[in-house]
C-alpha cells in the first residue's frame, strides 16, 4: 500500500500549517467586511445618496463588472507575480475602496464601489491559487470547502456587529471600522503569510492553450454552472 493511501483523512502532512490556516484568517476577515458591505451599500445608496433603484442597480453592477474584469487578469498576474503578491494588491486597493462610505458624492463612490470590486476579485483569485498551491491535491476538496465557509462565517459574524455600528453611530464610522479591518487583514498577509515563488511554467504557457482548454465542452458546461446561479444571485 502507498504511502499516499495510508494517510488519515486529516493528517497534518497533507497541507502546510504555516500557509493554510494564516490564509483562512485572512479569508474570515475578508469575509467580515465584504459580505457586510454588500449588503448595506445598496441601503447606503438608497437612503443617504437618495438614488433610484435603476441608478443604484447600475452602480452595483458597475463593481461586477469590475471584478469580471480583473478576473480576466488575474490569474497571469498570480502566476507572474505569485498567490500572496496578487493577494496583498487585493487587499491594499480594498482598503481604499472602503472609503466608499466616507464620501457622498454619487461619481466618487461609484468610482470607489468599481475599485472593490476589482480589487475583490484580486483577493479572491490571489487567495484561491494560494491554497491550491499550498494544499496536497488529496486534501484539497476538504480545504477549499474551509476556505469557502470561512469567508461565509466571517460574514455571518460581522453583519450582527455592522448592524449594530450603523444603527448607533452611521455608516461613516462603519466605513471607517471597515478600512481599519481591512488594513489589519493586509498586515496578516503581509507578515504572516509565508510567500509562495510565482509558477514560471504556468506564466510562460501559450495563451492559445488556455482558450483551447475554454473551449471544451465540460470546461463550457463549467462556466455555464457558474454563470447562470450568479445571474439569480445579482
Amino acid at each position: 500500500m502507498s504511502t499516499n493511501a495510508s494517510r488519515q483523512p486529516f493528517d497534518s502532512a497533507a497541507v502546510n500549517p504555516g500557509a493554510v490556516w494564516p490564509l483562512f484568517t485572512v479569508q474570515f476577515l475578508s469575509g467580515a467586511w465584504i459580505l457586510t458591505q454588500m449588503s448595506f451599500f445598496p441601503i447606503y445608496l438608497e437612503e443617504v445618496l437618495r438614488l433610484t433603484p435603476f441608478i443604484l442597480s447600475v452602480v452595483v453592477a458597475g463593481g461586477q463588472a469590475a471584478g469580471m474584469l480583473a478576473a480576466l487578469f488575474g490569474g497571469g498576474l498570480s502566476d507572474t507575480l505569485g498567490s500572496k503578491r496578487v493577494l496583498v494588491i487585493g487587499l491594499a486597493g480594498g482598503a481604499v475602496a472602503a472609503l466608499v462610505f466616507q464620501s457622498e458624492w454619487p461619481l466618487l463612490v461609484a468610482a470607489l464601489w468599481m475599485l472593490g470590486g476589482a480589487m475583490g476579485s484580486l483577493q479572491t483569485l490571489g487567495g484561491s491559487s494560494y491554497l491550491t498551491r499550498a494544499a496536497d491535491p488529496q486534501r484539497l476538496g476538504v480545504l477549499a470547502a474551509l476556505f469557502a465557509l470561512c469567508m461565509t462565517a466571517g460574514g455571518a459574524l460581522g453583519s450582527p456587529l455592522a448592524g449594530w455600528l450603523l444603527d448607533t453611530s452611521g455608516f461613516r464610522l462603519y466605513g471607517l471600522a471597515g478600512v481599519g479591518l481591512v488594513l489589519t487583514t493586509l498586515a496578516l498577509a503581509m507578515f504572516v503569510l509565508p510567500a509562495q515563488a510565482p509558477d514560471r511554467e504556468s506564466s510562460q504557457q501559450p495563451a492559445g492553450r488556455t482558450w483551447r482548454m475554454a473551449r471544451r465542452p465540460a470546461m463550457q458546461m463549467l462556466i455555464g454552472l457558474r454563470f447562470l446561479p450568479t445571474i439569480y444571485y445579482g
